[in-house]
């Protein structure tokens, strides 16, 4: 079966930041904030092509936040009051800023994995993952 030719990636970086399919670019990935499609209502690409896919995703996520709270940490220390309250408030405040931004990062990575998979393997829409 002759394979398709591979789209540009700069289209595989818009459709992981529309957070969209990657095959077809208009169905969603996602039905709420956190909740991944079992695959696109428009073209049948499984969003899951097999066990344990998103593992990468995570430490994508996971690594992503670290370095933005660390960034946000670096930037706030010489200007706000937090340095001065006791140190389990710093923590408390600081852990919670961590945990918001891994939230607010996961459905980006989730997005960003797959699109970028999906360009560098494409699958066929009902079709199991090429490597999987």
């Amino acid at each position: 079966m002759p394979r398709r030719p591979k789209p540009p990636f700069a289209r595989a970086l818009r459709t992981a930041r529309a957070c969209v399919c990657p095959n077809c670019a208009q169905g969603p990935l996602f039905a709420g904030w956190l909740k991944l499609l079992p695959a696109c209502p428009v073209c049948r690409l499984t969003y899951y092509p097999e066990s344990g896919y998103y593992v990468g995703a995570m430490y994508l996520n996971f690594i992503a936040s670290a370095l933005v709270s660390a960034v946000l940490y670096a930037a706030a220390l010489p200007i706000h009051r937090l340095s001065q309250a006791p140190i389990t408030t710093q923590i408390i405040v600081w852990v919670s800023i961590g945990i918001l931004v891994c939230l607010s990062l996961m459905r980006f990575a989730y997005s960003f994995w797959i699109s970028v998979d999906f360009w560098l393997t494409p699958w066929e829409p009902g079709v199991e993952h090429p490597l999987g």
